[in-house]
């Protein structure tokens, strides 16, 4: 099964586990003189149960993992797995079957797995349910169903029957209108008739003896759908990359390939808004998809443009059984506002007189012409336009100073009249002098090269002064500082020293904000901080 699911490229991606039990036997002394290769299995019984249950702990941690498929050959009966007791009804290990809610598809190639109580008639009555039958029966954990035998087997033929269910899981799948598919029933079919033109009796009689418990058209799906390769143009691209176009009318060729163990439906474009995360199908004659490995495999090829907005390109999959999984590749249209060279922050203050600047990037180039700078939703005149790069996608758009009025306002720019592109700015002009947002950030959140206490606040207009005077709890003063303050976002450092250089100490301290414009008028915040180290 593991060499099988290996060899396939849908099955490329699936994980196999090996809990083989010759690692164990390896480190056990020959029991026999004559033959090295000789273990007693009672030493073999104590080495998995005993000893603090390392092997046995570490096969029922994998079998909770919930894996697709549990396929085990080994000496069975209908009570426990192998002889070596890994599994063993009669000492409680259906109660260590702990894959709540992740049933598995056993296989177990060994006698009298699936055998069936015996009948009355019989002079050795054994009415025990195997334990394939009630790992299936378990309302929450378990298994979905499974292959087991009914009597006794041949290792050979186990071996061989093996083999052909992976070859009808990942080589020869079931398939339908072209497609594979992975139905129980239909995959154990499949194996079936593998086996009965094996021409070899006793392989044969296999298929009188191998029973299937499970409802034969449940789906089987190992995965998602993968889309595993994405190129642009020729190039390898990662997802979440952003997708650009060089020139304006330029389309991308976009190579998708996808694949799926149990089968694939459709592998499609399609555009994902960032705000909404509505879906709009690209036009399905932009691109072609190709199929092989009997509908396990895909390929997209696809012409595409562009264009201006926020949202993601998605190569979305779909398998058979309805599964989905995206490739995303990122369009985004961005802007950044200042004021008087500084980046305005929503509702941030800005001076009156200040110069507003707008600067965007576009995934396809755009013209000067195209773009348009607006005032609270009224385009502003004279507004300056200048290419940032030569790629035509990055521009400034500037407006002369201008007396704003006091209050409120919002800032867009449209591409060739189209709003709602761009995420829009806001920012507030007040006359009066205001200090707010007032707070003090230990260095190490900062991650600046402060070593004391780093003070952020917000001016609504510039003042030639800001005055910081720290106290300590009981009133002395500690430190008295002045810098100059900008209209909007401030942010200073006090050096963690008092007024003499010394470094003062950790602990609670009283402050003082107080701005001063060049009319002697004052706004000041009182509050109190903890200084640390």
């Amino acid at each position: 099964m593991e060499n099988a699911t290996a060899a396939s490229a849908s099955g490329s991606d699936i994980h196999s586990e090996l809990f083989d039990l010759k690692g164990i036997t390896d480190a056990l002394a020959s029991c026999c003189q004559t033959t090295p290769d000789c273990r007693s299995l009672t030493g073999m019984v104590l080495a998995i149960r005993s000893g603090g249950g390392a092997p046995l702990d570490s096969f029922f941690t994998q079998l909770a993992r919930g894996s697709l498929i549990f396929n085990a050959e080994a000496h069975a009966n209908r009570r426990l797995i192998a002889h070596e007791q890994i599994f063993n009804m009669d000492y409680g290990d259906l109660n260590r079957i702990a894959n709540v809610g992740r049933p598995f598809f056993y296989m177990v190639w060994g006698c009298h797995a699936n055998q069936f109580p015996d009948a009355p008639s019989a002079n050795d009555i054994d009415s025990t349910d195997s334990f394939a039958e009630q790992w299936v029966m378990m309302p929450d954990r378990g298994a979905i169903g499974g292959l087991g035998s009914t009597a006794y087997e041949i290792l050979d033929t186990n071996a061989a029957m093996n083999g052909y269910v992976a070859d009808a899981f990942y080589t020869t799948p079931p398939v339908a209108g072209g497609v594979a598919r992975w139905i129980m029933g239909e995959v154990v079919g499949q194996a079936n008739v593998m086996n009965a033109n094996s021409n070899y009796y006793y392989q044969q009689e296999m298929n009188k003896t191998i029973a299937l418990l499970g409802e034969p058209m449940t789906r089987m799906d190992a995965l998602p759908p993968r889309v595993f390769e994405v190129t642009v143009d020729g190039n390898p691209y990662p997802e979440g990359a952003p997708l650009v176009a060089v020139a304006a009318n330029d389309s991308l060729t976009i190579v998708a390939k996808t694949r799926d163990e149990a089968g694939l439906k459709k592998t499609e474009l399609v555009e994902r808004a960032v705000g909404s995360g509505a879906i709009t199908p690209v036009d399905p004659t932009l691109y072609s998809v190709a199929v092989s490995d009997t509908g396990r495999a895909q390929t997209l090829t696809g012409h595409y443009r562009p264009h201006i907005g926020n949202y993601d390109l998605l190569v979305r999959s779909t398998d058979t059984n309805g599964r989905e999984q995206s490739y995303a590749l990122q369009v985004r249209s961005t802007v950044r506002y200042l004021a008087n060279g500084v980046v305005v922050v929503n509702g941030t203050f800005v001076e009156s007189n200040a110069v507003l600047r707008a600067e965007v990037t576009t995934p396809t180039p755009v013209t000067q012409d195209s773009l348009t700078l607006l005032l609270d939703g009224v385009p502003l005149a004279n507004v300056t336009k200048t290419a940032m790069d030569a790629t035509n996608r990055r521009w400034a758009l500037q407006a002369p100073a201008m007396d704003l009025t006091r209050g409120a306002h919002t800032l867009d720019v449209q591409v060739s009249g189209r709003a709602g592109i761009f995420a829009q700015g806001s920012f507030k002009v007040e006359t009066a002098l205001t200090l707010r947002r007032v707070a003090v950030v230990s260095p190490r959140l900062m991650g600046t090269g402060c070593d004391g206490s780093v003070f952020q606040f917000e001016l609504s207009t510039a003042t030639p002064t800001v005055q910081l005077m720290l106290l300590t709890v009981s009133g002395r003063r500690v430190a008295s500082l002045e810098w100059p303050g900008k209209a909007g976002f401030n942010v200073y450092c006090w050096d963690g020293r008092d007024s003499q250089g010394n470094v003062a100490g950790t602990g609670l301290y009283f402050y003082r904000l107080t701005a001063i414009d060049a009319s002697g008028h004052k706004a000041t915040q009182n509050g109190r901080m903890i200084r640390t180290r």
